[in-house]
């Protein structure tokens, strides 16, 4: 694969699979759809990607590509094993934004670069109005990092639960006890 000017795209990353830890997922955060026909609310659209990617940059258990260097691959990556060898990207964070009147309806999925299976997938609804652009903004911006990228969000849990063949034991009360945390935050959290 090529970028536009006949430069190899892994050429064109800031961010390369040697230059991360083998230890933290690596996130990209691709731009967000506007499905809809109010092409002057694409400010507002790519402003939730680019909010996205800045804000999940600040844990520390992840690397996050940079959200413009992921533009491109967007629309020129169908094939996500292609992805993942460009990138080094683990998840993938993509969506589109629907506008109808005053409400505005985010899709959300964060799925494996590995093999494009959705890991998770989240609907938001909201009344949008002119003075409430970057309460709804911040508001699912949170949402979606509680969901995804906090100590209990999919991408701790899922780097959580896999367990290497090497580092297995053979105690059954280090699974019961696994098994017991997970189903104790699923209850109490829900």
């Amino acid at each position: 694969l090529t970028s536009s000017g006949d430069t190899p795209l892994t050429e064109t990353l800031i961010h390369t699979p040697g230059n991360v830890t083998d230890h933290k997922p690596v996130l990209a955060v691709f731009s967000f759809h506007n499905l809809s026909n109010k092409q002057a609310m694409n400010y507002f659209v790519e402003g939730m990607g680019e909010q996205l990617s800045i804000d999940l940059a600040r844990f520390q258990h992840m690397s996050v590509l940079s959200y413009y260097s992921t533009w491109k691959y967007a629309e020129e990556v169908k094939d996500f094993s292609k992805l993942k060898q460009i990138t080094g990207a683990d998840y993938v964070l993509a969506g589109s934004v629907r506008f109808i009147d005053d409400m505005v309806r985010f899709n959300v999925e964060l799925a494996s670069a590995q093999n494009g299976i959705m890991v998770w997938t989240e609907t938001y609804l909201r009344r949008l109005t002119l003075t409430n652009v970057y309460d709804v903004q911040d508001e699912i911006v949170n949402q979606i990092l509680t969901a995804i990228a906090d100590d209990h969000g999919i991408i701790s849990n899922r780097k959580a639960t896999q367990v290497s063949p090497m580092k297995r034991t053979r105690n059954q009360n280090v699974y019961e006890a696994m098994s017991l945390y997970f189903a104790y935050q699923k209850e109490y959290e829900a």
